[in-house]
């Protein structure tokens, strides 16, 4: 143990200021974490509910399109998975679905807020002889999820995959597919192993 010039103990569990080398107050170190926190909070969306989307062979395309389509043209070349994992959303303790982040992106991988509509299906999946996850049979399968403009934030746009009432959590982690359609072309990704974290 150390003593410092004023004759108080020094157990190095001192917080130092990078700038100055002198002792951080604690105070000030709460309000970098809480508005750290906040700053992070803000960079998802609102979320985007696949309760708002129509159940697979309705009939509700139009529909569907006249609420994504937009008169900015964007540069959408790829999608990616932000991230993803079974969430809770109410007061049990069961995972009531997916949250996934979409992330469509340009040639430089910069995100672009296009809108469209999204399609997810979620899988069993097991190890091949490469010991490469693969997906087997189909779970679940949401369509037509609304995805606008003003449903993105910093990272993403993030919707919410909702299991109904019947839908059994499989032990063994998910294997998701997204497609988002944009401009009429399809953009798709995976993700290999979505985890019950709720």
């Amino acid at each position: 143990m150390r003593t410092n010039n004023d004759g108080s103990r020094n157990d190095g569990c001192v917080l130092v200021n990078i700038l100055g080398g002198k002792k951080m107050n604690t105070k000030i170190v709460l309000i970098f974490v809480i508005g750290g926190l906040l700053l992070l909070s803000g960079c998802t969306s609102k979320p985007t509910y696949s309760g708002d989307a129509s159940e697979v062979g309705e009939n509700n395309s139009n529909e569907s399109a006249a609420s994504t389509t937009s008169a900015k043209k964007y540069d959408v070349v790829s999608l990616d998975i932000f991230t993803a994992s079974m969430k809770n959303w109410d007061a049990d303790p069961a995972a009531d679905g997916i949250e996934v982040t979409i992330e469509p992106q340009n040639v430089d991988g910069t995100l672009e807020r296009a809108p469209g509509t999204l399609t997810a299906r979620a899988y069993h999946a097991e190890f091949d002889s490469s010991f490469d996850r693969v997906k087997t049979t189909l779970i679940k399968e949401w369509v037509n999820i609304p995805v606008s403009e003003d449903g993105y934030g910093f990272l993403g746009s993030e919707i919410r995959l909702e299991f109904d009432d019947s839908f059994v959590i499989p032990k063994d982690p998910l294997y998701l597919e997204i497609d988002f359609i944009y401009d009429g072309q399809t953009y798709s990704a995976i993700e290999e192993t979505i985890y019950d974290f709720s």
